[in-house]
């Protein structure tokens, strides 16, 4: 025979686990360091190269949006109107392939990169919660 007891205090334990276990509650404080992040990495500028010819004028790093919309998402990109053949968004026309070789970063290969990383956070997070572990 197997007989089983649940105690009153493990079941308001493993209830409010649960809470925590929410996908809000997770990601809580986590985008915007995720967005600094992104920006950081996709927005530097890479060295000078040689024979350049065109002035930096730092308009592009200037021109970062981010926002956390809601508690389950978040959005990062570059106003200038010329982002996009710098950091990715006209995917195999010439000028991002001429910016990429120059050392400027494609947002959404650095974006997805990092949220793998931001994933993996939440999973241990979660595992942590779950098993008691996480130190909050």
């Amino acid at each position: 025979m197997l007989s089983v007891e649940i105690k009153k205090e493990d079941i308001l334990s493993l209830e409010l686990a649960m809470k925590k276990l929410d996908a809000k509650v997770l990601l809580e404080g986590e985008w915007a360091p995720f967005l600094d992040r992104v920006q950081v990495v996709a927005g530097t500028y890479p060295p000078d190269f040689p024979d350049n010819t065109y002035k930096r004028t730092g308009h592009l790093g200037k021109s970062w949006q981010k926002e956390v919309v809601n508690p389950l998402e978040a959005q990062i990109g570059n106003a200038a109107l010329y982002a996009g053949w710098v950091h990715g968004h006209h995917i195999g026309e010439p000028g991002l392939d001429l910016h990429v070789g120059h050392g400027w970063k494609n947002l959404f290969d650095e974006g997805s990169r990092l949220l793998d990383i931001l994933a993996e956070k939440i999973g241990r997070k979660a595992i942590g919660i779950w098993t008691g572990t996480w130190n909050e």
